[in-house]
């Protein structure tokens, strides 16, 4: 495996909101958007390190058998590793189908500001308000498309929280195949193996949680903090 990732630095409570007062609608849903997908991206190599997983537990169901009565709790634990990859590989899933919808959600909410502002702009030139609904609608639509943008990011935290249970799960089998290890004679290096590369890999999927957990709770507060702003501005 490669080097674990760095873990996100932290940032003060509240920083995204008072960035967001700060920027423009269209830099702030710009931000809110590269918040969005900091947090997906924090779940890249997700795939690979589900079938890094799988091979591990085959490999360790073969020790397992190799060790024939010492090996019988080991092949058990190994089964159940593989109900956890599966679980894994349903999440990425899951969450690719919810990275595509936020993308579009960002591009169309976009559109709608800048909409907002060009028709803002026209009735302060031109000094009439034939644009009032126009920007009525430019407005309700841009906020509802925030607040779906929020509710996405929302449901990655809720992935993201399968994931650490993925985790905690992996590292109850890790810490089994451990204690397995120790009563298995001649093949406990082999067990004992399988539990440090298990705990490994189960560093990077604790490490993966915590930076797309770091970039929700930006992206939330960015995006509250937007949402305010045009309620204000209406």
């Amino acid at each position: 495996m490669s080097s674990l990732p760095s873990s996100a630095p932290a940032t003060r409570p509240g920083a995204s909101s008072t960035r967001a007062r700060a920027l423009s609608l269209d830099e702030g849903a710009k931000a809110l958007s590269t918040h969005c997908m900091g947090a997906f991206q924090a779940f890249q190599g997700l795939n690979q390190l589900a079938e890094d997983m799988r091979i591990l537990s085959l490999n360790a169901e073969l020790a397992a058998g190799r060790a024939g009565t010492a090996g019988v709790a080991v092949r058990a634990l190994t089964q159940y590793t593989r109900q956890l990859v599966s679980q894994l590989n349903r999440l990425e899933q899951e969450m690719s189908a919810l990275k595509i919808a936020t993308n579009d959600l960002s591009d169309r909410t976009t559109k709608d500001l800048e909409a907002l502002r060009q028709i803002r702009e026209s009735a302060a030139t031109d000094g009439y308000d034939s644009s009032q609904r126009s920007e009525s609608e430019a407005l309700a639509s841009a906020t509802a498309l925030l607040g779906q943008m929020m509710d996405n990011a929302r449901k990655l935290g809720g992935h993201a929280g399968r994931i650490r249970q993925v985790a905690d799960q992996s590292n109850g089998i890790a810490t089994n195949i451990a204690i397995e290890a120790a009563a298995a004679g001649r093949h406990e290096s082999e067990f004992r193996t399988v539990s440090d590369t298990m705990k490994r890999y189960i560093e990077v999927l604790q490490s993966m949680v915590e930076r797309a957990n770091h970039a929700i709770r930006q992206a939330d507060e960015m995006g509250q903090a937007l949402t305010r702003r045009l309620a204000a501005s209406a």
